[in-house]
């Protein structure tokens, strides 16, 4: 035991986590009498209001380790010299701020010297790869609540229809997140795992592409939150909003024209300060987002979720033994209801001990907790609203750091950290809930409303669970070598447990009809004959209990880094680095799957144990100037990604369905994901506040991973499969252009611009597309096509009109392409087979604009707002029939325009004789290939305020 230990304690040190990202800055420069031009050795530079300092070398040069994000005041003094105080000094994350002074001799004592800095320097002379770092001043000044849509914003970044975003070109999973250095993806999907409020962040810096050895685990881009501390005094704050629909297109959305003023509502707040009793080196940092969002689309409660509908001949029964109230009947109230309504609580916290100038101590909370109805389940149970399932969402991410600054020129820090993550989609919590509505063959689909995609009563059956645990320790050191060369190194380790379950509930089956006996031992299920109770599909119950689905699973990941910062001259830096990853899945994989499908693919001699995956990423960047104001970057590197653990440990029991359907097998052999970039880039400062940023991109990636269909077996029994596989391929290539007009000294006006030019390729995301016969050693071609995520054009800008402390108006417009799709036309129009992905979606324009006006009375900062989303109340089409390419029409009504006849006789025959009908109203037929789910949101308009002192 002691010595596993001793291992696991080497590991920690030696390696390092894939998602370290730094969360402080620098201060440099050099300190020389004005007369002469040489060094003042011992020249003293403080960071007033913080403990951070440094005394200048034997040539004047001297260095700022570790420090937090913000702004500040400098105050340069040296004895026989006048002071210099320099006001207004932004640092940011992974930048150096430069500061040079001359002091002027002078023999007696004046008053010290104001020079004002640049509180956003437009030209940063250290970026060497495309990084932005967006302060907390400017996403308060903007209309939006979500960090997201910050980040979207930003050149090289596009949005898919489902609202994910994209980094050059990279699957919405290809992105590493952290919060203060500590990584919060999930690591089943690697997806941000716990959400982070707007109110929190002091600083979000966005990576796109290429960036340094710091960072791993990620093909496409880094995200880096940097939370607020507390300060010395106390401070609060707090915001909220209301809101609803303001919507034009009645004859789009259901029931839109009647208004909820309370059907979007958000509060913030915020506290910070000491903490009590302790003293002002103990300080805390808190703050707290409830939201709740009915959503724009409605739906109609038809159906109680007992009424299942029963086919007689060409004749549906709706309700035949009257469960849920009258026979043959649906008794729902027809109430409207919200359909894709969420909930959500997001909480942070942050205390920092500064027990002396050289060592602090931090602690990080970060907990979101939030519910919500899929989008996907619209359509489906519109008419049915209670038989939906809800997904639930818990994330908790725990930090504890330590930071010991060793002399002026190197300090490191330690962390240690352990995030959960509960996702849970169910309609009820209990899986033998009575509530639970049987279907045929436990198939809710049976319960469809022929020719719709409506249910008649029932419940989902389905279930799914996924928790993560994962446990991280991780060292970093900064060591200041001397003027010229900054050394970074890093090390963590990271253990996860991992754990999923999924299946559909079956009824009937529990109950013996000779004897009256139960055939399987579950607590109170099934339990008469018919199937009133639920039943988990064990399959230590019945061999033929084929859908359920669980795993418990305990991986491993680590790196190193290296990095060296060579600040050759005041504008010509070079960073050379170089990251090392490792990887053990620790499960066991079928290396055969073709040659064993008749002798079994689940059999224990036929798998072997996973071997631990090994990689060495170079990193190189480097920029020099041009002009007195233009600066140009180089940047290149190898990137490595693990697949996604949903996709390692997919089928765990490698269950074949007998292969009367077609199985997929996960594979814990799979090898990283690898991107080859470079990147090219020009920054050049136009004015005192205008400047441009200019890049071009290439990006190579390989052992993507996909399901690849295999057919093998024997020739006159066939069985197919798909496999998760290093399959395939992809390459995007393109440039981006922004623009930033900084608001001047006294002036009111300050905006960005940035353009996204992109062509993204890649192999086929269909299994067959992908497919092998094993027996004639025959592959499929694969060749190049648009990736279905892909946008050619994305254009976003950003204008702010304000007076500080008095007024502002902001507003936020946005112009994408389209996104591919295949088209299609019924067989019975003409026999046409498109190429994949040649055809677009209509372009997506949109505009949110915010209000505010601020009042000042003594002591406490208060406003009002109004916000506005989608002010033109744009249609954005984001899914489409492909025989029209709109969500509004389909060729389906001309070509099939009976379709609904015998449902319309039906709907007229009851109002008739019944004075009322039994299903939903008429206008659905109507309006059924009008797809209102498929478009973006309308028009909203919120109303708040807010104060601070």
């Amino acid at each position: 035991m002691l010595k596993n230990v001793c291992k696991l304690f080497i590991t920690i040190v030696v390696f390092s986590s894939s998602l370290y990202a730094g969360s402080t800055g620098k201060i440099t420069g050099q300190i020389t009498d004005s007369d002469i031009g040489e060094g003042l050795p011992g020249a003293n530079v403080i960071v007033q209001g913080t403990n951070l300092g440094a005394a200048a070398d034997a040539d004047g040069h001297y260095t700022i380790l570790n420090v937090p994000p913000g702004l500040y005041t400098i105050n340069i003094s040296f004895i026989g010299y006048q002071n210099v105080l320099y006001k207004n000094v932004r640092v940011n994350v992974d930048f150096t701020t430069r500061i040079d002074q001359a002091l002027s001799p002078s023999a007696v004592e004046m008053a010290g010297i104001e020079v004002f800095g640049e509180r956003n320097p437009l030209v940063r002379q250290d970026l060497t790869n495309t990084l932005v770092a967006v302060t907390a001043e400017q996403i308060n000044a903007l209309p939006v609540d979500q960090i997201r849509d910050v980040i979207a914003l930003q050149a090289g970044i596009v949005q898919d229809n489902a609202g994910a975003l994209h980094i050059r070109g990279g699957r919405s999973n290809e992105v590493a997140f952290q919060v203060n250095g500590v990584s919060i993806n999930n690591p089943l999907s690697n997806l941000q795992g716990v959400g982070i409020a707007t109110n929190a962040v002091q600083e979000v810096s966005v990576s796109t592409g290429t960036f340094s050895a710091e960072y791993g685990n990620a093909l496409s881009g880094v995200v880096n939150f940097v939370t607020k501390d507390g300060g010395q005094d106390y401070h609060a704050s707090f915001r909220s909003y209301t809101g609803g629909n303001f919507s034009s297109r009645d004859d789009i959305f259901y029931e839109i024209d009647d208004v909820d003023l309370l059907n979007h509502k958000r509060s913030e707040w915020t506290l910070s300060g000491p903490v009590p009793l302790l003293g002002k080196k103990f300080t805390f940092f808190a703050s707290g987002v409830l939201e709740n969002d009915d959503g724009h689309l409605r739906g109609m409660r038809v159906f109680d979720r007992e009424e299942i509908g029963f086919i007689f001949g060409d004749f549906l029964v709706i309700d035949p033994f009257g469960d849920s109230g009258r026979a043959g009947f649906a008794d729902g109230d027809r109430e409207v209801v919200p359909m894709v309504t969420s909930e959500s609580i997001n909480l942070t916290a942050k205390l920092t001990w500064k027990l002396d100038p050289r060592l602090k101590l931090t602690y990080d909370l970060l907990l979101d907790d939030g519910e919500r109805f899929r989008s996907s389940n619209f359509r489906r149970y519109r008419f049915n609203p209670d038989g939906r399932p809800k997904t639930f969402s818990n994330g908790i991410n725990h930090s504890f750091g330590i930071t010991h600054t060793l002399s002026n020129r190197m300090f490191y820090t330690l962390k240690f950290g352990a995030a959960f993550t509960h996702d849970r989609t169910h309609v009820f919590e209990d899986a033998f809930d009575p509530r639970y509505v049987r279907s045929f063959d436990s198939a809710i689909t049976n319960n469809l409303i022929a020719p719709t995609d409506y249910l008649a009563g029932g419940t989902s059956l389905d279930r799914s669970f996924d928790k993560t645990r994962s446990l991280t320790g991780k060292w970093d050191m900064i060591f200041q070598a001397n003027p010229v060369h900054e050394l970074k190194f890093g090390a963590e380790f990271q253990h996860h447990r991992l754990k999923s379950e999924t299946f559909t509930l079956i009824h009937s089956v529990n109950f013996n009809p000779e004897d009256g006996s139960k055939i399987f031992d579950q607590p109170d299920p099934c339990r008469d004959m018919f199937g009133d109770d639920p039943c988990i599909p064990l399959p230590s119950l019945d061999e033929d209990f084929t859908d359920y689905q669980f795993f418990d699973r305990e991986p491993i990941q680590a790196a190193a880094y290296f990095l060296d910062k060579m600040e050759l001259s005041k504008n010509f830096i070079l960073n050379i680095g170089a990251r090392y990853e490792y990887l053990d899945t620790r499960a066991f994989y079928n290396p055969n799957l073709a040659g064993t499908v008749d002798d079994g693919v689940e059999k224990i001699e036929n798998q072997k144990k996973s071997t631990p995956k090994h990689r060495f990423a170079p990193r190189l960047s480097l920029s020099f100037p041009i002009t007195a104001q233009g600066i140009i970057r180089f940047s290149y590197g190898h990137f490595y990604q693990n697949p996604r653990f949903s996709q390692i440990y997919r089928n765990p029991r490698f269950e074949d369905f007998k292969f009367t359907q077609t199985p997929t097998f996960g594979n814990a052999n799979l090898e990283p994901q690898r991107s080859i970039q470079y990147e090219m880039g020009l920054q050049q400062q136009l004015s005192d506040d205008f400047k441009v940023d200019f890049t071009i991109f290439y990006k190579d990636v390989t052992n993507l991973v996909e399901n690849r269909r295999v057919v093998a077996g024997e020739v006159g029994a066939q069985k197919n499969f798909n496999v998760v596989t290093n399959i395939s391929y992809s390459n995007v290539k393109g440039f981006t252009l922004s623009l930033q007009k900084r608001r001047a000294p006294g002036g009111i006006l300050s905006g960005t611009f940035d353009y996204t030019f992109q062509v993204g390729e890649g192999a086929f995301d269909d299994p067959l597309s992908l497919a092998i016969n094993t027996r004639s050693d025959r592959d499929s071609e694969q060749s190049l096509v648009p990736l279905s995520f892909d946008r050619t054009h994305t254009l976003n800008g950003t204008l702010t009109l304000s007076k500080p402390n008095n007024w502002a108006i902001s507003a936020i417009g946005n112009l994408w392409t389209g996104t591919p799709y295949t088209p299609s036309l019924p067989s019975q129009v003409q026999a046409v087979d498109f190429e994949t992905r040649s055809a677009r979606r209509e372009i997506n324009k949109n505009l949110d604009i915010k209000l505010e006006k601020f009042f000042n009375p003594k002591g406490v900062r208060f406003s009002i707002f109004m916000q506005i989303e989608n002010v033109l109340d744009s249609i954005n089409e984001r899914s489409v029939h492909t025989n029209t390419g709109s969500s509004l029409t389909s060729l389906q009504e001309s070509n099939n325009p009976r379709r609904f006849d015998a449902l319309r006789n039906r709907i007229a025959f009851e109002q008739q004789f019944l004075g009322e009908s039994n299903i939903f109203p008429e206008q659905f037929l109507d309006d059924f290939y009008q797809r209102e789910d498929w478009l973006g949101p309308p028009r909203e308009i919120r109303w708040g305020l807010s104060f601070e002192f």
